[in-house]
């Protein structure tokens, strides 16, 4: 059974009712679940899910670096499984699909561009491909993604997190550890 780690921030627009559909999502298609997590803030209206309380850097060139944070303390924290799913607030399951099997899903090459998300993503590719005749498949799609806690603690410290706009967390954690994804 696998443990589904949600990060989640305090800055909903829509009173968090991407996590309500989000949850349902799970509920309805994900099997082999063990035990959600929340980790961050977590709204009074829900139910059966371990909350783990985390703040977040304010700053917005930050964001990256405090999801990175969240999935650290889900490493860190036991009752987690080894292998666990990490799913955002505003992923929704239209399928069935089992936790502990899910697909590594990249779409294309990742590619600079311009505001936060464009200099996260120029980032990371000055990171992990400085040749600039290799290309990097982008793991940093709107899907969930199975981290193993072991290959990310191993994983994350090979990055400047106190950089600005941080890394495209999914594609470093893909790209580092040698995982053959499935194009979508």
């Amino acid at each position: 059974m696998t443990s589904v780690v949600i990060p989640l921030g305090n800055g909903s627009k829509q009173k968090n009712i991407e996590l309500r559909y989000c949850l349902r999502s799970i509920e309805q298609y994900l099997t082999g679940v063990r035990e959600v997590f929340i980790i961050g803030e977590c709204p009074d209206w829900v139910q059966n899910v371990i909350h783990i309380p985390a703040t977040d850097d304010p700053r917005t060139r930050y964001r990256d670096r405090n999801i990175m944070q969240k999935m650290v303390t889900a490493c860190k924290d036991n009752r987690v499984s080894n292998d666990f799913l990490m799913v955002h607030d505003d992923h929704l399951l239209l399928s069935e699909y089992d936790a502990g099997s899910f697909p590594y899903y990249y779409e294309g090459y990742i590619e600079p561009g311009e505001h936060q998300y464009g200099l996260t993503k120029a980032n990371t590719i000055d990171l992990l491909c400085p040749d600039a005749d290799n290309r990097l498949f982008n793991y940093d799609i709107h899907c969930p993604i199975l981290f193993n806690k072991e290959r990310f603690i191993g994983t994350v410290p090979l990055a400047d997190w106190n950089k600005w706009y941080g890394y495209c967390l999914k594609t470093l954690y893909c790209i580092l550890n040698g995982v053959q994804g499935e194009q979508t």
